[in-house]
Formats: C-alpha cells, structure tokens, sequence
C-alpha cells in the first residue's frame, strides 16, 4: 500500500448534495457589506445543498457509522433507472458514467429490471444526487435538472461525472479539513449567497460552504484541487487570494481514491 492516503470525503449525513447550472450567471448583491467588494463581481457558481443532520438515534448521523454510507462489500451492481429524459440525454449520461467503473469494482447497470439503487430525473431548478447508499431510499435520488442536447461537453462531463460520485459516497472537496488552502472572505461569500438566486440563511452558508469535517468524520487525506468533487471558487472569495476551478475529469486521487473504496 502507498503511503500517501489518497483523498475522499464520506458524508455523515443522509442527504444531498446540489448544484444549479453553470451557466446561470449572477452578481453578489449590492447591499453594502463588511468588506469592500469587487465592483463588479459577476460569478458562474453551482449552488450546492445538503439536508439537515439525522437525529441522535440515527446509524448515519455519527463518525462511528461513516463507513454505512459506502455500498457494502455484496454490493458491487448498482441498478440505474431513468424517470424521464430523451434516448440522447440518458445514453450520454450512461457513457460518461460508466467511467468510475474503470477505477473501482463497481458497476452502473442501466438495463435492468432489478430495482433502482439510483434513480434519475431532469426536472428543471438543479443537479444534485443522494449520498452512497441512502440513494436506495430516494425516488429519484439524483436530478440532472439542466442537462440538455445543447450542453456543452464539458460541463456534461463535469455534472454527470460530479453527481455520480456523490451517489459513490463523496461530498465536497472544498469541505476536506485536511491542508485545506482556502481561506475564506466570509463577509463577500454570505454577501453573494444571500442574494440572488441563492437566498441562503446564514445557517445554510455555513452548512455547505464553510464547514469543514472532522477528522473522524471522514477518511481521506490532502486537500486534491483536482478532483471532480471541488467547485470553482474566484480568488475574491478568499482572504489569501486562493482560487479553485472547475474539473472536468477524474484526478489521479479520485480514481485511486475508488480502487481503495471498492477494490
């Protein structure tokens, strides 16, 4: 075994992950705010949501149950079912899919019978998927909400490739406490969340942006600015000027990241 422990975040929460288009382009709000802000700022943000945590009582509320949210080892089959979409959306969905197969034993099996471990729609307002195996419990579990013919390539990529790997059990990379690089600028980031569209409370903003896991509450190692999981943030975002961007491909820790989870 390497001795670098490749980086994966596992949600201990029973919930959601989501992200609005790409391509909705939006500018913070022009309320004054603490700290003075770019002007102006326009910025290309997905928006993502998880749901509260589960009571005290629950198996998946605690570090102690992270690994529940793995698939277990007799589950290496996940049944995919589509509830709507055209021929051409739902194939390319299956192609891009189908490449987390490549680095796991995992499979996606799309012409089954069998009931759906993950169910997928494409009503309007997002994408987002379940986490790991709570997508059994969930009709539909992901929502491809705004992909269409007209998509570009790499943000089909990016979605389907994104979701797919929330539904193998990952969250956000940006929450990953691990040499985490970035530092935020709270006062523009609430700023741009409580506007428009978004209209987070302050709850929600700390929720899915500034929180970050526990050490217990997750296994994985460094931060990965590569991975599939991390959302573009601009450098106006962070008090040291540090900026993500938007992958469109598995990184190498991604993949060995899956060989580790499913052999």
């Amino acid at each position: 075994m390497k001795n670098i422990l490749y980086c994966v975040l596992l949600l201990i929460l029973v919930g959601d992950a989501g992200c609005f288009s790409q391509e909705e382009k939006t500018s913070t709000s022009k309320e004054t705010s603490k700290t003075t802000q770019p002007n102006p700022i326009t910025l290309s943000l997905p928006v993502c949501t998880e749901l509260p945590m589960l009571g005290e009582d629950s198996s998946y509320g605690h570090a102690s149950s992270l690994k529940f949210l793995l698939w277990p080892e007799d589950k290496r089959i996940l049944y995919v079912s589509f509830i709507s979409g055209s021929e051409e959306i739902k194939n390319k969905v299956e192609a891009i899919a189908k490449e987390w197969e490549r680095c796991c034993g995992m499979t996606f099996d799309f012409h089954s019978n069998n009931k759906a471990d993950i169910s997928i729609d494409f009503q309007p307002g997002g994408s987002w998927s379940f986490i790991g195996i709570s997508s059994a419990e969930k009709v539909p579990s992901m929502n491809l909400g705004w992909l269409n013919a007209d998509t570009k390539e790499e943000e089909f990529r990016h979605v389907v490739l994104h979701e797919f790997g929330h539904a193998l059990g990952l969250i956000h990379e940006h929450q990953n406490p691990k040499n985490n690089p970035i530092q935020w600028n709270k006062d523009l980031v609430i700023a741009y969340y409580q506007s428009e569209p978004n209209h987070w409370s302050l709850d929600a903003i700390e929720r899915n942006i500034f929180k970050k896991y526990q050490d217990l509450q997750i296994n994985g190692s460094t931060f990965d600015s590569l991975s599939i999981m991390l959302y573009a943030f601009p450098k106006e975002f962070t008090r040291n000027g540090y900026t993500t961007h938007r992958n469109f491909n598995l990184s190498e820790q991604d993949k060995e990241v899956m060989k580790l989870l499913y052999p």
